[in-house]
């Protein structure tokens, strides 16, 4: 039964009586902190003048935010038993659905959506509509529940729940990755726990006066564990690399990949980081390979023919799987964040100049991992810190304000979170710009260059940078 469907949501929501059953069940029960004080704790930080809580249940929330920080409250709901409720509370309510909000853009500082994401049916609508409403720079909240909640109570009562949740604690950060940049509280996981003294007394009950079974129902609004995940909306101070909105717009069209896959050309001598991929793929001889963040398919299809296996590429970008397709590649559109593939699918993963581009790295490498068979490789390509320097001092970029998650310095710490064993292989390779049409193209191909533009100096000359890439081989415990 999944929880998006809305005729289970209706049933759910049109009394109190079994909200009010968990919530009393959950607090007779529950040892640790409240999961609604760390979701309020992360509306507080806000500071919001205004807020709007999306699945207000009885409004037990929104009151508190009014009442404790002295916001002006907006609550919805798609029960008009759980609007009646709020209202009853003084808090300004409506009977309206989180895929159409009837508000107009940039009318709250703080939204949130506490264990209610994973009943709406087009979560992804609802988080476009999220972040129309919400302010440049304004917040959203959401809790939601994992997979393995409650887990220790479905083992003792000998069932298994079959929530097939939309939103939940493995894949909200991927979600919410594709419409909101993450700030300053990315993510905070709650393990809470269930008194296992309390919980066999209840057990003890139910078998001393047995009856027809009873399983709490699956829409409950204070599940433990659970996740609290917070997205701002860019300000726009800074450039981040890993900020979904301008990597979708740097790859939306080939224009921009072109002009930097053009400094091949220029190359002085040195070795090219893709020859090296393939040379510890045909060390592994992989049957079946994937490569995420493809792009137009250029390696994908190297991949292939020189190492000769199977290849499956990905891409977000629509328009480089269409480039890819086009050189007879096998790909497809998906997320690294969530990858569509059974575990131990494949014997090696290739991410090259991409893992810099993942809102939540830890999350991507988590799930190369998972999709790896044992002793599978992990080949992972990047830029260093002091790549291009002198291009840079010459445009006045400050290279200090970039913020670059995944590079040749700090490569490894992250691999070993999730890999046996890492190798790593420096290659510093000049590159010689031709003219200063040249450097103007690779300057202007990306939204971290384009302001620099005017810069670019006049030279007759060929001007020569250097090119610092890692190359990575992190392999998956056997």
């Amino acid at each position: 039964m999944r929880l998006d469907n809305p005729l289970v949501v209706q049933w759910e929501y049109a009394s109190e009586e079994r909200l009010s059953r968990r919530n009393q069940t959950y607090s007779d029960l529950s040892e640790g902190d409240s999961p609604e004080d760390v979701a309020f704790a992360a509306v507080a930080e806000v500071r919001p003048s205004r807020f709007l809580e999306i699945g207000c249940g009885v409004g037990q929330f929104a009151e508190r935010v009014e009442q404790e920080l002295g916001a002006k409250v907006l609550a919805i709901d798609v029960s008009e038993r759980m609007v009646e409720l709020t209202r009853a509370r003084g808090i300004q309510a409506e009977v309206a659905d989180a895929q159409a909000l009837p508000f107009a853009d940039g009318e709250f500082d703080c939204v949130a959506a506490n264990w209610v994401l994973y009943h709406v049916p087009e979560i992804d609508t609802a988080l476009e509509e999220a972040k129309r409403v919400l302010q440049p720079g304004g917040r959203l909240v959401a809790a939601t529940i994992g997979e393995r909640n409650l887990i220790e109570l479905w083992d003792l009562l000998e069932a298994v729940p079959t929530h097939g949740l939309s939103f939940g604690y493995d894949n909200g950060a991927a979600i919410l990755a594709r419409h909101f940049r993450r700030r300053r509280v990315p993510r905070r996981d709650r393990h809470g726990r269930l008194s296992r003294q309390r919980l066999d007394a209840r057990v003890r009950r139910r078998h001393d006066h047995p009856g027809p079974p009873r399983r709490p129902s699956p829409g409950a609004r204070r599940p433990v564990p659970d996740a609290l995940l917070a997205r701002d909306l860019h300000r726009g101070e800074g450039v981040s690399s890993n900020d979904p909105r301008l990597v979708a717009e740097q790859y939306a069209t080939e224009d921009g990949l072109a002009a930097r896959a053009s400094l091949y050309l220029h190359t002085a001598g040195g070795v090219d980081a893709r020859d090296v991929v393939i040379e510890v793929l045909r060390g592994r001889a992989p049957k079946r390979v994937l490569e995420v963040g493809c792009a137009w398919g250029e390696l994908a299809k190297r991949i292939e023919l020189e190492a000769s296996c199977e290849v499956v590429a990905l891409d977000l970008s629509p328009r480089m799987v269409e480039l890819a397709r086009e050189r007879d590649v096998d790909a497809r559109v998906a997320d690294v964040q969530a990858l569509p593939f059974e575990e131990d699918s494949f014997d090696a993963v290739v991410a090259a100049w991409m893992l810099y581009h993942v809102p939540d790295l830890d999350l991507g490498l988590a799930e190369i991992a998972r999709v790896l068979r044992p002793g599978g490789v992990l080949v992972a390509v990047t830029n260093g810190a002091r790549d291009f320097q002198e291009l840079w001092d010459v445009v006045g970029r400050d290279m200090s304000a970039r913020q670059f998650t995944f590079r040749a310095e700090n490569g490894e710490e992250h691999l070993h979170r999730h890999f046996a064993t890492v190798e790593r292989r420096d290659l510093v390779t000049p590159v010689a710009f031709p003219d200063s049409e040249a450097m103007r193209r690779y300057v202007g191909s990306s939204a971290w260059g384009q302001k620099h533009l005017d810069r670019v100096p006049e030279f007759d000359e060929p001007f020569v940078s250097t090119k610092v890439i890692a190359v990575f081989a992190a392999e998956k415990a056997a």
